[in-house]
């Protein structure tokens, strides 16, 4: 195998940095931050996803919690879900204020849902 010197180093990507001299590879961000910029140098450029939002380790943005989910605190990995019961129509919230009781007449069985469902003929639903 005919192994030859790097004519050139490698750019970090968005999401990523690498603090010292030499290093092999670049260092990813942790889930729940962002870094939007190539060919960064410090963990300290990595910033905090808002309320609302999340990342995966590595992220150049950060993304909207989507309907049926909310995220009340900066810098989550994950969003968490509506209880059942609930739903959340809109995607980006901030609080689990936004998980709405289901409407009389109609129910929802499953946690992280964007709408509810009518009860089924033969059923009813009288609880808000």
């Amino acid at each position: 195998a005919d192994v030859r010197g790097l004519a050139k180093c490698i750019d970090c990507t968005v999401g990523s940095y690498a603090e010292d001299l030499g290093q092999i590879q670049c260092k990813k961000c942790a889930a729940g931050y962002f870094l939007p910029i190539e060919k960064a140098t410090s963990a300290l450029q990595c910033r905090m996803c808002d309320k609302g939002t999340r990342s995966a380790e590595g992220a150049g943005l950060c993304i909207l919690c989507p309907p049926g989910q909310y995220g009340d605190k900066e810098a989550l990995p994950e969003c968490i879900l509506c209880p059942a019961g609930t739903f959340n129509a809109e995607a980006g919230a901030s609080s689990p204020d936004f998980c709405l009781d289901c409407a009389i007449g109609y129910h929802n069985e499953f946690p992280g849902k964007s709408l509810c469902l009518p009860c089924p003929e033969g059923e009813y639903g009288n609880l808000t």
